[in-house]
C-alpha cells in the first residue's frame, strides 16, 4: 500500500490526496507520516481556525509545514495555489477531505474538494498540452490497540478531567468519558 501511493505520488503524476479521518488530532500526524513517506513536498488543507487561529508561534508551525489555510468565502486562493502546487509535481492532501468524525469502522463520505480539483487540474494540463495523469488517491486507516488499554485511558481521561476543570465521572463508561470530555 505504501509503494503503491508512494507511486500515485510520484512524478510526473499530478496527485490529491484524500484521508479518510476518524478521528481527530491523530489524523494530523498519519497525514505528516503520509507525506514523509509518500510525498514529502504535499500541500496540506485545514480550516483557518486552525493555521491562523492559535496566534503566531502555531501559525508560523503550520505554514512551515506547508498547511494551507481554507477561509470560508474566499477559498479561490487555496484552490488555485493547491491546483498549481499539485501541477508542479507536489501532491495536495486535503486535510479532512474525509471530514473527521468519531468513527473507526466505516469511511465517511468524501467531500467534492478533491475531485473538483482534480478535474481543474485535469483542464489547465490539457489547455497546456500536458497529458500527464492526474489522480485522487484516497487513504484509510483504522487504528486497533493491540491490547487493553482501559485502565491507561482512564488515567488520561482523569487528568485530562482535572486539567480542563471538568468535574470527573468515574462509573461513566470509557466511551461516555471521552464523548463528555469532548
Amino acid at each position: 500500500d505504501e509503494r503503491r501511493l508512494a507511486d500515485a505520488c510520484a512524478p510526473p503524476n499530478v496527485t490529491f490526496v484524500t484521508p479518510n479521518h476518524p478521528e481527530f488530532f491523530t489524523d494530523w500526524m498519519i497525514d505528516k507520516e503520509i507525506s514523509t513517506r509518500a510525498c514529502p513536498k504535499a500541500a496540506f488543507w485545514a480550516t483557518n481556525t486552525v493555521v491562523n487561529g492559535l496566534g503566531k508561534l502555531v501559525q508560523k508551525f503550520w505554514l512551515a509545514n506547508n498547511l494551507i489555510a481554507q477561509i470560508p468565502g474566499n477559498s479561490e486562493p487555496a484552490r488555485a495555489h493547491s491546483v498549481n502546487w499539485a501541477l508542479q509535481g507536489h501532491g495536495v492532501l486535503l486535510h479532512p477531505e474525509g471530514g473527521v468524525g468519531w468513527h473507526g469502522d466505516y469511511v465517511a463520505p468524501l467531500m467534492p474538494g478533491a475531485a473538483e480539483m482534480a478535474m481543474e487540474a485535469l483542464e489547465l494540463a490539457r489547455k497546456a498540452g500536458d497529458r500527464r495523469r492526474i489522480l485522487i488517491a484516497p487513504v484509510v486507516w483504522k487504528l486497533v490497540f493491540q491490547k487493553d488499554v482501559e485502565k491507561e485511558l482512564l488515567c488520561e481521561c482523569a487528568y485530562v478531567e482535572k486539567s480542563l476543570g471538568i468535574t470527573s465521572a468515574p462509573a461513566a463508561t470509557l466511551p461516555q468519558r471521552v464523548y463528555r470530555i469532548y
